[in-house]
């Protein structure tokens, strides 16, 4: 961000803004990468894993669109990269410090839902290097925990520093926004069930598809998790070993905690697990089952060379048979019978690249012996089939520049604010544009549009937007259209007119720019339904009254009078904000 200070072009910056999103998926595949190769203790299983995550369709999916997840969810490979490392050389604080460096970025990321992914992937993550190092503490005759109470200890303190400065405002604005008691049947959306097609076929029933890793993907991960098989896979220590067990778990986690209340697991969590109550779309499970998958596709590629080649060639014609069958199957009960998203043409074209990729899968597992060509080829093929899939998902014409062009209702509001600016008021009134305009266009117009651009707000603040007169709601939001009698307020109100639901005058002195704050000689202590009972009567004469909260009684010079009853002016020491 201090690099693009030097930029004030609003096409620019929107440009630096795609390459921030385009830096973090990149950063997101090196972490995978690291972490896979730390696993697998192979290049190509690293190499590998970080593409499937880095081109998935999670991550190239609605991340980009909302820069906050992407900020939150590329630290977790690297969180758990150097977790596996303290916890492997429990001596060596810097990367108990690291860990909780990553963990706290992590949080300061900005979307909560997905820390809370991370932080129970984290605790996961945790359960499964105490098995592992128990395990290889008791070979080795040392003290299981004892070796690691004091990295613990760095990473719990870094991770609380570093993140202090946000913790108390968010846990604050929780319990205080419009999503603060919300119930069972808002936030227990999620994947509908055949939505698990998208792990096999992309795009053919919604524009994301967040499960999908690729046909080669999907096949080298199945590889990966299957135990039976032979192959030498992840000959590290105790620890290691769990590695493969994890991802496993953390896959099916993911993708059952996405369908939320359309599967058995998230109410489950709703009811015991904190933090799963919160939050609505709990499709963004799909965040912990693309990086699951993905780093057993990485297991999977490390695998593949060492397996006998009876296994390999039988795994290959049971994998060619599973695709081309899932492939007739939603052909057959889904897309003949209109369930889609794609016409027959399009589908056909899908299918047809899905069975391509397949195939030539499945011919490069049965050819006799291995090389490091071969190698080369399948990490290629599951790049280019990820690419194919995915990289129109978010593709859009025309280029920055057209983007930032603003819509005539913002120039004019633009224009009126300036007027209004030009007459004396040093802070303009604010404006509520009733949905009419679109969310974003306060902040490329330099305009401060009443209700915002976010659906979290404060749960009090939501209220005057909630069956409240429109009047007394524009008074208490300091709404402003133009100065009396400026010279563009006609064109000001001709546009507004168009997008108002209410019919606005053609002159503008009965809406003229308000004060955001003003002096009250009396005031009313009440509870919030009151308050708002009050607020919203146009009897209740807001030039003299002000309402404050019980909390706020025994201030000085506060006159504490519940009710609507007469307020006694002598009460009031002096006038008060």
């Amino acid at each position: 961000m201090l690099l693009t200070l030097p930029f004030d072009n609003a096409a620019v910056r929107l440009y630096l803004l795609q390459l921030e999103a385009v830096i973090h998926v990149a950063a997101a595949g090196f972490f995978v990468y690291v972490l896979g190769r730390e696993l697998t203790r192979h290049y190509w299983g690293g190499l590998l894993a970080g593409v499937c995550f880095m081109l998935s369709g999670y991550l190239t999916g609605y991340p980009p669109l909302q820069l906050a997840v992407l900020r939150t969810a590329i630290w977790l490979p690297l969180l758990l990269w150097l977790l596996l490392r303290a916890w492997s050389e429990p001596r060596r604080m810097r990367y108990w410090a690291g860990a909780g460096a990553a963990f706290a970025v992590s949080f300061l990321g900005g979307h909560a839902q997905t820390w809370l992914f991370v932080a129970y992937a984290a605790a996961g993550w945790f359960v499964a290097l105490a098995v592992g190092g128990f395990t290889d503490d008791r070979a080795k005759g040392e003290r299981w925990a004892r070796a690691r109470i004091p990295g613990l200890a760095a990473f719990a303190v870094t991770a609380a520093g570093l993140a202090a400065a946000q913790v108390l405002p968010s846990v604050e604005f929780a319990r205080l926004s419009v999503r603060a008691n919300v119930d069972y049947a808002y936030v227990s959306g999620g994947f509908a069930l055949q939505d698990a097609w998208n792990l096999l076929l992309p795009g053919v029933l919604t524009q994301f598809s967040p499960l999908y890793i690729g046909v080669a993907g999907l096949g080298l991960a199945l590889l990966g998790a299957l135990p039976a098989l032979g192959g030498a896979i992840n000959p590290g220590a105790g620890v290691m070993r769990y590695g493969r067990v994890y991802f496993v778990v953390l896959a099916l986690f993911g993708l059952l905690a996405g369908f939320g209340g359309n599967a058995f697991l998230y109410p489950v969590l709703y009811r015991i697990a904190p933090g799963w109550d919160l939050f609505r779309g709990q499709e963004r499970a799909a965040f912990l089952a693309a990086f699951g998958l993905s780093m057993l596709a990485g297991y999977g590629m490390a695998r593949l060379p060492s397996l006998a080649m009876p296994v390999r060639r039988r795994y290959a014609l049971a994998y060619g048979a599973l695709v081309t069958a899932g492939v007739y199957a939603f052909g057959l009960l889904w897309q003949l019978q209109g369930r889609t998203a794609v016409g027959h043409t399009a589908y056909l074209w899908i299918a047809f690249l899905t069975l391509v990729v397949a195939m030539a899968l499945v011919v490069s597992m049965r050819l006799d012996g291995w090389s490091e060509r071969r190698t080369w080829f399948v990490c290629g093929l599951a790049a280019a089939n990820l690419f194919v899939a995915n990289f129109a998902t978010n593709l859009d014409s025309g280029d920055p520049a057209a983007k930032v062009v603003l819509a005539p209702e913002v120039e004019a509001l633009q224009v009126a604010l300036a007027d209004a600016h030009s007459a004396g008021e040093s802070v303009p009134g604010r404006v509520y544009n009733e949905f009419r305009i679109y969310e974003d266009y306060g902040m490329r117009g330099g305009i401060e549009d009443a209700w915002g651009s976010s659906p979290l707000r404060l749960s009090n603040y939501a209220r005057l937007f909630d069956q409240f007169p429109l009047d007394r709601m524009w008074r208490l939001t300091g709404w402003g259209m133009c100065s009396p009698g400026g010279a563009n307020c006609s064109v000001l109100v001709t546009c507004l007119r168009s997008f108002y639901r209410v019919q606005i005058p053609p002159t503008c002195t009965n809406y003229r720019s308000r004060t955001r704050a003003w002096l009250a000689a009396n005031a009313i202590v009440a509870e919030d339904d009151e308050a708002w009972q009050l607020l919203a009567d146009h009897g209740f004469d807001l030039d003299e009254n002000v309402v404050l909260p019980p909390e706020s009684g025994g201030h000085s010079g506060v006159a504490a009078r519940h009710g609507r009853g007469a307020i006694d002016p002598a009460r009031s020491e002096s006038p008060r904000n």
